[in-house]
Order: structure tokens, then C-alpha cells, then sequence
């Protein structure tokens, strides 16, 4: 079974002050890579770990451009909420936002506080994770971030 693991994207439509290339084109261009090898690696899953977009509320322009690159995904795509794909630090608002909207199409598939099994016809991989919460670094809050359990029909965990 084959990943492509990437993170923190950071898709938006204007340039931070310290670019000095087309950072939206830059960053789109990286989409369209990572796809091109996701087919020539015959990846089974895209797995994204957070900051999908640099916000939650990027524009319907911007949109308008990253889904039909996401829609070219061939093999199902996973991702976690980061901090800023969301409002407020709280992954409860993940429902209004550009990320949720993309969930909601089908076009990528969010992982939140759950585990599912990811199969290819050899290998189950349990697939767990949990989206950004303020204070994620806290000792308290590590319970989240670790793999309690592994399904016992898995044959390996993330």
C-alpha cells in the first residue's frame, strides 16, 4: 500500500509579503506534482496533515482553481484541519469553512477524532486522527495525537 503524505499547503490567493514568485501559482504547481507522482508512484491514498488553505474563508476565486486540481486526484484523499483551515482554533467550525465545503462535495474526505481502515486487497492500515485544537502542545492534550488502539483486523497503524 502506497501514501503520499504532504502538509501545510497554505493554499491562498495572495502573496505573503516575502515572496517574491506567484505564490497561489507556486503553490498550485506543487498540487499538480504531487498528483503527477501520486499516479507514477500508483499511490492508493493523499494524506494531508493540516493547512490545507492559509485560511478558513479563502475566496470562491481561489476555489474555483483548487478544485478541479483536486477533483484529478484519482485515488481517495484524507486530511486533518490545521489551525488554519479553521475558525478560532475550534475544530467545530470546521462545517463553514472552505475545508468543509470540499468534505461536503466528496472531493476530500476529513479524519476527525476517528479511525477507519484503508485497505488495497494485502494491507489494512488503520488511519486515525484528530484536527488542531488550541494548546495541542499541552501534556494534557497529548492523549490526542497518539494511536490508543489498533483495530485488530489492522495490519498497521497511523
Amino acid at each position: 500500500m502506497r501514501f503520499i503524505y504532504f502538509t501545510d499547503s497554505h493554499i491562498r490567493g495572495t502573496n505573503p509579503k516575502s515572496r517574491t514568485d506567484n505564490f497561489f501559482e507556486t503553490v498550485m504547481d506543487k498540487l499538480r506534482e504531487i498528483q503527477e507522482v501520486s499516479l507514477s508512484w500508483n499511490a492508493d491514498y493523499i494524506l494531508h496533515g493540516g493547512d490545507l488553505f492559509d485560511r478558513p474563508d479563502v475566496s470562491i476565486s481561489v476555489m474555483n482553481d483548487v478544485i478541479p486540481v483536486l477533483q484529478k486526484f484519482t485515488m481517495p484523499f484524507y486530511a486533518i484541519s490545521g489551525n488554519h483551515d479553521i475558525y478560532g482554533h475550534n475544530p467545530i467550525t470546521l462545517p463553514r469553512t472552505m475545508m468543509g465545503l470540499l468534505n461536503t462535495l466528496g472531493i476530500i474526505h476529513i479524519i476527525n477524532d476517528e479511525s477507519i481502515l484503508l485497505e488495497d486487497g494485502e494491507t489494512t492500515v488503520q488511519l486515525s486522527g484528530s484536527p488542531y485544537i488550541y494548546g495541542l502542545d499541552r501534556e494534557e492534550n497529548r492523549e490526542l495525537y497518539l494511536v490508543k488502539e489498533k483495530d485488530p483486523k489492522a495490519d498497521f497503524a497511523i
